[in-house]
């Protein structure tokens, strides 16, 4: 059975969404510092930004599971709607810059937003299972 709650039987939470944007900001923000730390010595460019793509995906990723864990099952929709919103907020940075090589484009919003959308819905349904695996331990245990 699923650990997760039908949506017809709640609605979209909005503070659900926001602490979702805020724990994938927080979670790249903390994986982004540790691994920026052992690659600032090298001088590839490219090798920062496929460095940078990785916590990206790493973020959506565990902040997924963070959420799934928190959550335990209850919310799905959330995670994947702030991945997707993240997504499109960061795309937002491509009308403040000068270069052409990073240009708006729906296409490339979608495509961003459904990759994001998929770690984080990944990362979610792991973390789901293990609070469930967890709480049915404890119960079993007797110490819950």
């Amino acid at each position: 059975m699923s650990t997760f709650v039908r949506r017809g039987e709640r609605g979209i939470s909005r503070t659900w969404v926001i602490a979702s944007m805020i724990v994938f900001l927080m979670t790249e923000l903390v994986i982004g510092t540790v691994v920026g730390s052992l690659f600032a010595g090298h001088p590839g460019h490219v090798v920062h930004m496929r460095i940078e793509m990785l916590v990206m995906l790493a973020s959506y990723f565990v902040g997924g599971l963070v959420m799934g864990f928190v959550s335990r099952g209850s919310r799905l929709d959330e995670p994947i709607i702030a991945a997707f919103l993240a997504v499109v907020i960061t795309f937002c940075l491509t009308l403040f810059t000068p270069l052409r090589f990073f240009r708006f484009s729906v296409t490339r919003v979608l495509i961003g937003g459904v990759i994001a959308a998929g770690f984080a819905v990944a990362g979610v349904d792991l973390g789901a299972r293990a609070a469930a695996g967890l709480s049915r331990r404890t119960h079993r245990d007797g110490k819950g």
